[in-house]
């Protein structure tokens, strides 16, 4: 049985899940909830045994909220949540579907909890959510999908992105015919180590 008060507290960096326990630990109105954190991380700070521990702690009771890096956004068998909080913490729009579905315990809630100091956090939340629309709209499309019509669609996917390939091989060799090169902040120069000419750019390299 799940534990109503099972919640994973999401953060980026192994110093801020000690920062942040610590805070937890030491403040009265938190004191008073006993929610005895425990702090989940990865294998350059706790062992394989360490996490087992602390996740059959958390899966007991004994620990009431976890203190996590992304190490939990998958491959760790944690029990489904009821809240899931994130710290400054925005993952991948694969993240953010895996983070989310830590909050699998009937009536679950995710939320972010952010400062304006570490980045626009509001547009990348959207972009996310938008992400994981059409995710699950393409995910539902092609379950849909009969064998044969999933084919044709993989071989006309496959038919563009080789005619994209070609365009884009033919514009390079037309700009490196023609001696014009973009400077723009997009790619890299190449220039010669003894004279500092300009060799080429990075776009003018290309698999053949």
């Amino acid at each position: 049985m799940v534990k109503k008060s099972s919640r994973p507290l999401f953060t980026r960096t192994i110093q801020s899940t000690i920062a942040l326990k610590q805070w937890i630990e030491e403040t009265p109105e938190l004191i008073q909830l006993d929610l005895n954190p425990g702090r989940l991380t990865g294998a350059t700070d706790q062992t394989s045994a360490e996490r087992d521990h602390t996740i059959q702690m958390f899966r007991s009771g004994d620990h009431k909220l976890l203190v996590v890096t992304n190490v939990v956004e998958q491959g760790v068998d944690v029990p489904d949540c009821n809240l899931v909080f994130r710290v400054n913490y925005i993952p991948s729009d694969t993240g953010h579907v895996q983070v989310k579905g830590r909050s699998r315990a009937r009536g679950g809630k995710s939320y972010l909890v952010a400062s304006s100091s570490y980045g626009n956090f509001r547009i990348r939340e959207i972009d996310n959510k938008i992400r994981e629309t059409l995710m699950t709209r393409v995910v539902r499309e092609i379950s849909e999908m009969s064998d044969d019509d999933f084919m044709v669609k993989i071989n006309d996917q496959k038919r563009k992105m080789y005619r994209d390939l070609q365009k884009e091989k033919m514009k390079r060799i037309r700009h490196l015919e023609a001696g014009r090169h973009d400077y723009s902040s997009t790619e890299y120069h190449l220039h010669c180590i003894d004279c500092k000419a300009f060799a080429c750019s990075s776009r003018d390299i290309f698999l053949v």
